[in-house]
């Protein structure tokens, strides 16, 4: 790979021993407003309907098909737009290996994003071209250009190109007539929007999908339901021979667990909850943002998934002293595209925000 084209979105570096007592993780970005009381009652309901015994279903039979037809109601799409699998990492690989025929494959893709994609195209022998998002110091911040997308796509020959949006770990979700711009300008190639954060933004390209056919939405129970341990996700294509040879071609006989399903399929049933759960997230999104403003850090002011950025040349050793005297861990993000020294904090609910807040009060004033 040229090593000018790599993306340069370094991992922290600190160590986290996850056994701690009384740990608050605010550093992967799982769903800690929602809860744990409300899915406990589903986990029961879901018990008594599942048996640890028998594989679970293959595609199309069983559970699946339910949960499949749940999806499609949940994102107004035909059950034949619909795929499932083991997390939305899972789909992914699954999707470079379907379009990764030869080790000259490229993928393009933004800087910074997620790691991810990185590491499956190099996994796979191929290499990825990415195009720099804008600064965190604009307004809007990290923004995508689309025409060097485009542009960029060409003339690599790209094999896929592949966008978080909202970002990870940027936060922002670009404007939906910027990823249709894409998606029509490079007709003949396949454009993999992943939106593990959706639900936390402003629309979903779900609604795209008819009007595009290269267009496919990777999207997971994760966050927004609270599944991040069950490892289950789904795609979107208007394709249905794409949808096809996904299932029949690349997909795992048996791939996810029933019990899994099983819980997906009732919080589908329950949208309205999750729904309740995502603004309650939004509203201390901002009430969070607000009060790091007061105490006079740089957070970068927009965020359109369950985290926030705060930049500072002092983030390693705030998360360090996070960890140390308050058991709050944060990752810390020493290299972020062209920028340095982030950190990315998951929302809580207001008494774990206030805890973070007031332990930022005491390290700002050592």
């Amino acid at each position: 790979m040229d090593l000018s084209s790599e993306l340069r979105y370094a991992q922290s570096p600190l160590r986290i021993d996850y056994s701690s007592k009384n740990l608050t993780r605010m550093n992967l970005n799982e769903n800690i407003v929602m809860p744990l009381n409300r899915l406990r009652s589903i986990i029961a309901k879901c018990a008594d309907e599942f048996d640890p015994r028998y594989y679970s279903s293959e595609i199309g039979e069983g559970e699946l098909r339910t949960l499949v037809n749940e999806i499609a109601n949940y994102c107004s799409c035909s059950k034949h737009s619909v795929a499932i699998g083991a997390g939305g990492d899972q789909i992914l690989d699954l999707i470079f290996r379907m379009k990764f025929g030869k080790r000259s494959s490229k993928v393009v893709t933004v800087d910074p994003t997620y790691s991810m994609y990185s590491i499956l195209a190099k996994r796979l022998g191929g290499s990825v071209s990415s195009v720099k998002l804008g600064p965190s110091t604009v307004r809007p911040p990290f923004s995508l250009d689309a025409g060097q997308v485009t542009k960029k796509s060409k003339n690599v020959g790209a094999n896929l190109v592949v966008i978080a949006s909202p970002n990870n770990p940027t936060g922002i979700q670009y404007p939906a007539e910027e990823i249709l711009q894409i998606a029509e300008s490079l007709s003949d190639v396949a454009l993999v929007i992943d939106e593990a954060y959706v639900e936390y933004g402003t629309y979903s390209v779900a609604r795209l999908i008819s009007k595009s056919r290269n267009l496919v939405v990777v999207r997971t129970f994760s966050k927004a339901f609270g599944l991040a341990n069950m490892r289950l996700g789904y795609l979107l294509s208007p394709d249905t021979s794409f949808v096809e040879k996904f299932n029949n071609d690349f997909q795992y006989p048996y791939p996810v667990s029933s019990f899994a399903v099983l819980m997906a399929t009732e919080l589908l049933r329950r949208k309205s909850m999750i729904l309740e759960y995502v603004e309650k997230t939004k509203q201390y999104r901002q009430e969070l943002i607000e009060g790091l403003q007061r105490l006079r850090l740089d957070v970068v002011p927009k965020s359109d998934a369950n985290f926030i950025l705060l930049k500072s040349k002092s983030s390693k050793k705030i998360a360090q002293a996070l960890l140390i005297n308050y058991s709050i861990v944060v990752k810390y993000i020493p290299i972020m595209g062209v920028e340095n020294d982030f950190l990315r904090i998951t929302v809580g609910t207001r008494e774990i925000n206030e805890k973070l807040l007031y332990a930022l009060r005491r390290i700002i004033a050592a």
